[in-house]
């Protein structure tokens, strides 16, 4: 089974029938027409460091499959930097 490419998206929704949501997304997203990964509820900081986390994975899976076919070089190191600073709490 292929996973949905990437980049994800997270996106803050609120309404008031759910309150506030997260939203991951991907504009690539062939499944039912829909573009949504996953959504849930966002009750704190941990919350959205999750949706962050899980938005950066198809990133994170393509460091590993490079690492695993090219091994480590600057490129790699460089491409780990923006992983980081995509999923850390934004300053």
């Amino acid at each position: 089974m292929k996973h949905t490419p990437g980049p994800w998206k997270v996106h803050n929704h609120s309404n008031p029938i759910t309150g506030n949501t997260l939203c991951i997304h991907s504009p690539k997203s062939k499944k039912n027409n829909s573009n949504v990964i996953t959504f849930f509820k966002a009750v704190d900081s941990e919350d959205r460091a999750n949706a962050r986390l899980i938005a950066e994975s198809p990133k994170m899976y393509e460091v590993c499959k490079y690492l695993a076919e090219n091994g480590w070089n600057a490129g790699v190191t460089e491409m780990a930097r923006e992983v980081i600073a995509r999923v850390e709490e934004p300053k």
